[in-house]
């Protein structure tokens, strides 16, 4: 018994690269999202913090102490309600979400293919036109 590598077929060469495509994007994105709504809550916590520390700011600290409190009272609400307001308009698509299900569905087809189809000879015609199908579908 001799050991061959076993030949990759091109379509999965293709699937494989469209999944990695695929996931890079959907993976960054997401990551993006996620630190945006981090920093959200952050600033959130923050402007709570400062209210709390303005009302019991002690008179006989510096005045200039009490007015930089102040003025972060009012800053950090207004960035976390504008920062709210980004990513909610550049991520109400769920585009990120749609990249991801798409790679799910390439790598499916993908494992389909190379542990169902590859020796059924009459079926891997079929599930290649499906699985170029579902790489171009997905690549738009």
């Amino acid at each position: 018994m001799e050991n061959q590598p076993q030949q990759i077929a091109p379509i999965l060469k293709v699937a494989w690269a469209k999944f990695g495509q695929l996931d890079e994007v959907s993976g960054k994105r997401s990551k993006l999202y996620d630190k945006l709504r981090r920093w959200i809550a952050l600033l959130g916590v923050l402007s709570t913090l400062f209210a709390i520390l303005t009302t019991v700011y002690p008179p006989e600290f510096p005045a200039i102490g009490k007015f930089i409190l102040q003025l972060l009272l009012i800053v950090s609400p207004i960035m976390a309600s504008l920062l709210a307001a980004y990513t909610s308009k550049a991520f109400s698509t769920g585009d990120w979400l749609i990249t991801r299900a798409g790679a799910e569905e390439v790598l499916k087809e993908i494992y389909k293919y190379r542990t169902i189809l590859q020796k059924h000879q009459p079926v891997v015609g079929w599930r290649k036109v499906k699985m170029k199908f579902n790489v171009r579908y997905f690549a738009e």
